[in-house]
């Protein structure tokens, strides 16, 4: 059985055109940067993925201007996993999300 669901080769489809070109602004390789939005955003399905167009769980720290939203996310302290509510940067498109 294979991974790649029409569900999760439509997620690449619609972030790879976005993908290629950060990675050929920012040096990097697009193989990379598309395994780490799959990761990062469940292939497009978590929250802050679906409303905000944050594929890579960037949060908003006290430089982004830009709008954000609350998300209870899980980090880890002192070797401890812990549930935390954060904020993460929104962006307006898929290519905002991605650039």
């Amino acid at each position: 059985m294979s991974i790649l669901t029409p569900t999760r080769q439509k997620f690449i489809d619609r972030i790879l055109p976005f993908v290629l070109v950060s990675s050929l602004n920012n040096d990097l390789l697009p193989s990379v940067t598309l395994a780490q939005a799959i990761v990062e955003s469940g292939w497009g399905t978590s929250s802050i993925a679906v409303k905000g167009f944050n594929f890579f769980g960037i949060k908003a720290n006290k430089e982004w201007n830009g709008p954000s939203m609350d998300k209870l996310t899980q980090e880890v302290y002192n070797g401890a996993r812990v549930s935390i509510s954060q904020l993460f940067r929104v962006y307006g498109s898929v290519k905002e999300g991605v650039s």
